[in-house]
């Protein structure tokens, strides 16, 4: 290797032209960067004694957070791993089993906990210290509370609000004051001909734009879903049969349509189907997304999920990334605004969490760039 190397440098030192000057340095990288530095990293979440259950969201700083099985594998917990290090977060004194389902920078973490006779949401601090219940008032004066399944950086929430105002549930958000919160209710597009019968948000970006579904029972024995944006207090129509799941800063959603195909609208409001039946979970303001998708492996009959990225406008399959042939990657749940990727997946046949680290883009463009200089000089270098 050296040797080639060292016929390739003097080769292409030889007369080099200012014009080649990024060309030769990308090449002479490429040459002398060991291979492993092009490398994914995987880790291993753990668990808190039994199987991993969910694996819900990761912040900025690498936080994630979810849901494990105690030993013996008849309770959950919910979990928020740092630092190498999974840390049990409870039921906050209120009995029952946990599951963690977002967090956002500030380190908030929301948490739905099942008593076995009801369900409550409050939200925890990343030290695992109870913050507060998600209850309020809300714009009529009423108390009400706010079941979320999402946090944006500002400390606002989004979900349902359960039995409003003659609603079996409505979307609304919530957003602290220094000692209580106020409950709003997140209208449904005006829709002529429709009774909506209920509603609930998915997902809240920090602009506060919300997405989420609501019904409407066109022959009154019918239930139809319809996705919604909200934004600037009014709310806008996505389409029948189209089910958003997340939105970024940049205003991009993403979700999939009845029938299972996925898409995006972008922030110009253009919906794009992505093609084939792929699943997409969450996205990054970098418009990376992630998911799972089915494949059929060489030599199979049977279609096996995997975890995948999209981006560039082209599914990656996460499996292909990693070195460690013990690992399959099967749900990829979130992507951070550093390209960091948490999921489920299988290592060495047991049910694992996943913190995957991709390679940053300008390392993947660099080594890509490398590949294509590199072949151009040897064939010169042939001749």
């Amino acid at each position: 290797m050296h040797v080639k190397a060292d016929k390739y440098l003097k080769h292409i030192l030889k007369g080099i032209a200012p014009m080649k000057f990024v060309r030769v340095i990308t090449i002479l990288a490429l040459i002398f960067t060991p291979c492993a530095a092009f490398s994914s990293s995987i880790e291993a979440l753990g668990s808190l004694g039994g199987y991993i259950n969910s694996v819900a969201a990761i912040n900025d700083s690498g936080q994630v957070v979810g849901s494990s099985m105690l030993a013996g594998n008849q309770i959950y917990h919910s979990f928020i791993y740092k630092n190498g290090l999974m840390t049990d977060l409870g039921t906050f004194n209120f009995g029952g089993q946990s599951q963690a389902i977002d967090i956002n920078n500030a380190g908030q973490i929301v948490v739905t906990i099942n008593t076995n006779s009801h369900l409550l949401s409050l939200i925890a601090n990343a030290n695992g210290t109870f913050a507060y219940k998600p209850d309020g008032y809300t714009q009529y004066g009423v108390s009400a509370s706010l079941f979320p399944f999402s946090i944006n950086n500002n400390g606002v929430l989004a979900g349902i609000i359960p039995g409003f105002v003659g609603y079996t549930s409505t979307a609304g958000t919530y957003t602290r004051t220094s000692n209580t919160g106020i409950v709003s209710w997140v209208s449904s597009p005006a829709d002529t001909g429709y009774t909506v019968t209920s509603s609930r948000a998915y997902s809240i970006n920090d602009g506060g734009q919300v997405v989420g579904i609501y019904n409407s029972d066109i022959y009154m024995n019918t239930i139809d879903w319809h996705g919604f944006l909200y934004s600037n207090d009014s709310s806008i129509e996505l389409g029948d049969g189209v089910t958003p799941k997340d939105i970024n800063n940049l205003g991009v959603i993403i979700g999939n349509y009845e029938n299972g195909q996925p898409y995006l609208r972008d922030s110009l409001g253009n919906l794009i189907t992505l093609g084939g039946n792929a699943k997409l979970n969450a996205i990054n303001d970098e418009n990376q997304i992630v998911g799972n998708f089915g494949v059929t492996l060489p030599g199979e009959n049977t279609t096996t999920q995997h975890a995948f990225l999209y981006q560039n406008d082209r599914f990656i399959d996460l499996n292909s990334l990693i070195n460690d042939p013990n690992w399959v990657l099967v749900e990829a749940t979130d992507i951070n605004n550093n390209g960091q990727i948490v999921g489920i997946g299988f290592h060495n046949g047991i049910k694992e969490g996943f913190l995957f680290n991709v390679p940053e883009p300008a390392t993947m463009l660099l080594l890509g760039l490398g590949l294509v200089s590199l072949a151009g000089v040897r064939r010169k270098f042939q001749k």
